[in-house]
């Protein structure tokens, strides 16, 4: 059980300051976004949400593209932003990507999940909650390539992911889950070495769809 006033073992956004690439992301969906005044400004990613999708990607067992990654994230207003600004932008993905894909692959280092929960904070209400709900969306654009090979490893492995981002709160075995907070804060607390495991389950016999759109 966490000690009170102490924060799970996740980065926390606000504290630790976004390196130049995760910030030219962040401030190239902020852009796109504007005011969020139309429907598909409403649907593009925060950065948390895109933090966490760009995980799903590379986790999960299809390739897709820095370009296809950016237009789903800013929910197709990617030609709105100037070349420059959208070369930043996909520069920022290939390496954030790349540093995920280290960090899941290191027996040193654990994966830097950039979302925080708060001592006394439900985890379903927090900006893990937001990051988690990314890692989701990544996971239901392919979901039939995520279940046809180890279905039910899978799906064990995504229940912490999908109880956390509350996108299922309203269901019953998920309300269940989510009413027991010791069970959910460890969930939290397993969440790095959970998307290892599913990493490996997917990557160990290079088993990446490649060209699967």
């Amino acid at each position: 059980m966490r000690p009170s006033g102490k924060p799970i073992a996740v980065l926390f956004f606000e504290v630790i300051p976004l390196d130049m690439h995760h910030q030219h992301l962040a401030d190239f969906l902020t852009e796109l976004a504007g005011d969020r005044e139309t429907e598909q400004q409403e649907d593009v990613m925060d950065y948390r949400s895109a933090h966490g999708f760009l995980t799903g990607l590379v986790v999960g067992p299809v390739t897709v593209d820095d370009l296809t990654a950016l237009d789903y994230m800013t929910a197709g207003l990617t030609d709105k932003a100037s070349p420059d600004a959208r070369n930043n932008a996909l520069n920022s993905i290939r390496i954030i990507r790349s540093e995920i894909d280290r960090q899941l692959n290191s027996d040193e280092d654990e994966l830097e999940i950039p979302a925080d929960v708060e001592a006394n904070e439900s985890p379903m209400d927090s900006p893990l909650a937001d990051w988690c709900t990314g890692f989701v969306e990544a996971h239901f654009e392919h979901e039939e390539h995520w279940l046809d090979t180890h279905e039910q490893e899978v799906a064990e492995l995504l229940l912490p992911v999908m109880t956390i981002s509350g996108v299922f709160s309203d269901e019953p075995e998920f309300r269940e889950i989510s009413a027991n907070a010791d069970l959910v804060i460890d969930m939290c607390e397993q969440l790095p070495d959970i998307l290892v495991e599913m990493y490996l389950l997917f990557h160990s016999a290079d088993e990446k769809k490649g060209g699967r759109q």
